[in-house]
């Protein structure tokens, strides 16, 4: 608490980190500071909510799941019924999206307060670091997460061009593999025996998935029986880009959602999108891997309805699951 530069002696109004504070703030005595700043910084959250929390956060993942199948199946029909086979085109279209967050912020006053507020302090234990808010701490954010996000969606949608729906969403399930694993890394989770379990039974569920497509005849838009192995590989590179993604954005944005405002934060993501993005569709038309065209306008309302639902409103409810359950 000593840290902060701000807080002041409540008995001869020097700071906290000043030799002239004849009470022992200096060496860090919390026998100086007010009751206020010890009961705000020392509240622990009860098991109760805890649970109620977790509760909250499972049934936000199985509601993201469910959608997620549905915009898959959109996307797929998007391909193949009406012929707009355009994978980076919709990534870029849906990312984007996220910038009408930011008007949340311009027309809300608590989010105006978090982007103009340059310091904030939270800590759940003695080593948890300052979180710094404000303009540039979510520019940072989106620089963190967002190429990983991009890659992953992008090789996600590419993914359903020369696979089924089905195949695709039981291969992306095996996210939680590299979710595993990059959690252990970056901030050491516990890897309990359901954790493993629940792991093994979704790779052994994604192999049994890949074996029978390398024999079938039912490909992505497009594509004949060969393009299911390509598709389920595509799909095995974005559940691996996806646990990096999911660990990152564990990382950079805390469990409190007072702290940084998880739709703020999309919001950035999409405004990074939307001025570093196009290049790709410029180098993609050139190098004719992706002949650019505007959607037709039969197109736009399903590609509106993906963007809106399939990808804003969901993985904002999917990034506030995990922050109240954990990455796996």
């Amino acid at each position: 608490l000593a840290q902060d530069a701000d807080l002041k002696c409540r008995a001869c109004g020097a700071r906290a980190a000043d030799p002239a504070c004849g009470s022992g703030m200096a060496d860090l005595s919390f026998s100086h500071i007010g009751s206020e700043e010890l009961n705000r910084n020392a509240a622990v959250v009860p098991p109760s909510q805890l649970a109620v929390r977790h509760c909250l956060g499972v049934l936000l993942i199985v509601l993201v799941a469910c959608i997620w199948v549905g915009a898959s199946q959109l996307i797929e029909g998007i391909f193949q019924d009406l012929t707009y086979d355009k994978p980076y085109f919709i990534t870029y279209f849906d990312t984007c999206g996220f910038t009408l967050w930011l008007l949340g912020a311009l027309c809300t006053k608590r989010w105006r307060r978090q982007l103009s507020q340059p310091l904030a302090i939270r800590r759940q234990s003695a080593e948890a670091p300052a979180i710094r808010r404000g303009v540039w701490v979510y520019a940072g954010i989106a620089l963190s997460v967002a190429p990983a996000w991009m890659l992953a969606n992008y090789l996600f949608n590419l993914s359903l061009d020369a696979t089924s729906v089905a195949s695709n969403s039981v291969l992306s399930a095996t996210s939680s593999l590299w979710t595993l694993l990059f959690s252990a890394c970056l901030f050491g989770e516990r890897v309990d025996p359901m954790k493993l379990l629940s792991v093994a039974v979704t790779v052994t569920g994604a192999a049994l998935v890949a074996t029978a497509d390398s024999g079938s005849g039912h490909g992505g838009a497009g594509q004949g029986g060969s393009g299911n192995v390509w598709g389920d590989l595509l799909a095995l590179v974005s559940a691996c880009t996806y646990g990096a993604y999911t660990a990152l954005l564990k990382l950079c944005v805390p469990d409190d959602a007072e702290e940084v405002s998880v739709v703020v934060a999309f919001g950035f993501i999409g405004l990074l999108v939307f001025t570093c993005g196009w290049p790709v569709l410029v180098l993609l038309d050139v190098c004719r891997w992706e002949t650019f065209e505007w959607p037709p306008a039969d197109v736009l309302p399903f590609l509106a309805v993906n963007a809106l639902v399939g990808t804003n409103l969901s993985d904002v409810l999917w990034a506030r699951a995990l922050q109240l359950t954990s990455p796996l």
